[in-house]
């Protein structure tokens, strides 16, 4: 039994419907950045170190890393185990990176003997230059805010000082594959599908 044949120009049309489906997934395809750390130091308690996630350039240039920290420090009272959050939003702008520290939140807690806790909120500012492999390393200024405390040497509406450095390894968004490009591939490939029945038409005829 012979197979029904499809229309060539039926064959075109679901060729160009499955590429105008299958690019734009491409180009948004999502990609993890590789990660990067931090280095935090607050007056009178230490330098304690952290990571940095999502460290991923957009195709806009945005870029909105997650800060972690989770680390225990000796200060010169008592040993304190800091743990903290934050969102470092920023842009692009040629080799040049910077953005501002948002979402700070955070806790002190001293178990020596019993368990005491101060909670902070906090803010800052970020940047730092990015090198032709892709590596980004800066410094991070802000200040945090108790809120809450019952650790008798943290009262509450104290305000301290944060510095810090940080480095990170960064994917970049792929030009070719970026959401300005999809359309001008689409017609590429639209182009080419149009023009390839013509070549074999022609080729038929000469031969």
């Amino acid at each position: 039994m012979m197979r029904p044949r499809i229309p060539r120009r039926a064959r075109w049309i679901m060729r160009v419907a499955v590429l105008s489906l299958l690019l734009p997934l491409a180009a948004f395809t999502p990609v993890m950045g590789s990660g990067g750390s931090v280095q935090v130091s607050v007056q009178g308690y230490g330098t304690f170190p952290g990571e940095l996630q999502n460290t991923i350039i957009e195709p806009n240039n945005t870029i909105s890393m997650t800060m972690l920290v989770n680390d225990q420090i000796q200060t010169s009272n008592l040993p304190v185990h800091v743990t903290s959050t934050g969102v470092w939003n920023g842009v692009r702008n040629g080799s040049a990176l910077s953005g501002q520290i948002q979402g700070l939140t955070g806790k002190v807690q001293s178990c020596v003997p019993f368990c005491l806790s101060a909670d902070f909120d906090g803010q800052g500012s970020w940047n730092g230059e990015l090198n032709e492999s892709s590596q980004g390393a800066g410094i991070c200024t802000g200040t945090i805010t108790f809120v809450d405390s019952s650790i008798p040497q943290i009262s509450v509406g104290q305000t301290y000082p944060i510095s810090g450095t940080w480095k990170a390894d960064f994917t970049l968004p792929i030009p070719e594959f970026g959401s300005e490009a999809t359309p001008y591939m689409i017609v590429l490939a639209v182009a080419a599908l149009t023009l390839r029945p013509r070549i074999l038409h022609k080729s038929s005829r000469t031969a």
